[in-house]
């Protein structure tokens, strides 16, 4: 993949780019050092003019029709040759004549301007954030990271749950901020969930080590893969358990994970992820248990059938409203 499409730049510079063109161009930009730095030089160009203070909104648009014309002029863009950038040097420079304030500025506004991300109610949400890590939010979880990240550190905020695979870096630690905690990590995998209950956050470590820090407590934890902590956010207690750790995070690959679990527990988790009420008969056997993981399908009457499959129950439906019942043998 020597080649980006004229298509994806655009879209990468209106912050318009699909989960699909974010792919293609990470990849693209892990082909070479060079293709970063040509890139990063456009959307210098571009941002400027964008950011110059002393510009209003038709001149930036005008700005803007010059660069994208230029880029439409382009077949491709193949950053080995210096042509592109003087063309999309001069079709900016034009109407946006940037003083050393004005390039101030902009590397200020972009290092604090905070980026929100949100997943709907009923969808898993993937996130690149600007260093190449990557980013699962689970359903109705909210996360907040900067356009750019500054050269100390890479502060991300996290409400609700997210599955992170942090992209190494040893002098540039990655820290997640929630209500309650503050991790920092280096390049690792994890599972932090903000909104477990109404009193308790968890992190589970799939890879790595994580130094975990109580935000009203300078104590410092570390675990390591495997291990799993639980923060009590009204008494600030904090436990320690040993997990299966892949099977905590198994949400962000569409899988439901049971491990052990009764019928209660499944229909509360089956519940919250379909927002549905499920009614259980009073003729299932309570301690009866569940170990394993599912494909979590879109429709829950394709769930509950695979349920029905590998437990000594049934489903029927009545209108809105779902009835588990045991078969009699």
């Amino acid at each position: 993949m020597s080649k980006l499409k004229n298509k994806i730049l655009k879209d990468y510079l209106l912050n318009k780019c699909s989960t699909r063109e974010i792919e293609s161009l990470r990849q693209w930009l892990e082909e070479s050092e060079d293709h970063a730095s040509q890139l990063f030089k456009i959307e210098e160009l571009y941002h400027l003019g964008k950011f110059h203070m002393n510009q209003d909104a038709e001149h930036i648009e005008k700005a803007e029709q010059n660069l994208f014309k230029a880029i439409d002029n382009s077949k491709s863009i193949k950053f080995k040759s210096p042509h592109f950038l003087r063309y999309a040097a001069v079709a900016i420079i034009i109407l946006c004549t940037c003083s050393y304030v004005g390039y101030f500025a902009y590397h200020t506004n972009k290092a604090f301007s905070m980026i929100e991300v949100s997943a709907t109610a009923k969808s898993v949400k993937r996130v690149l954030l600007p260093d190449g890590t990557n980013v699962w939010l689970n359903h109705s979880s909210t996360l907040r990271y900067p356009q750019k990240f500054t050269k100390e550190k890479r502060d991300v905020e996290l409400k609700g749950e997210a599955y992170f695979e942090v992209t190494k870096n040893p002098h540039q630690p990655f820290i997640v901020k929630s209500d309650a905690m503050t991790i920092e990590v280096l390049g690792t995998k994890f599972n932090f969930n903000t909104k477990h209950s109404n009193n308790y956050e968890e992190l589970s470590l799939l890879e790595g080590v994580v130094q975990i820090h109580g935000n009203n407590d300078k104590s410092t934890i570390t675990i390591i893969p495997g291990q799993k902590i639980i923060l009590n956010k009204q008494t600030q207690q904090i436990t320690i358990q040993r997990v299966d750790a892949r099977m905590e995070s198994l949400w962000h690959e569409n899988m439901i994970s049971f491990k052990r679990s009764n019928i209660q527990k499944i229909v509360a988790i089956l519940e919250r992820l379909y927002n549905i009420h499920i009614n259980i008969d009073s003729n299932i056997n309570q301690r009866m248990t569940y170990s394993g993981e599912m494909r979590r399908y879109e429709q829950i009457d394709s769930t509950l059938k695979a349920l029905c499959y590998s437990m000594p129950i049934c489903y029927k439906r009545k209108g809105e409203y779902i009835y588990l019942y045991q078969i009699n043998k």
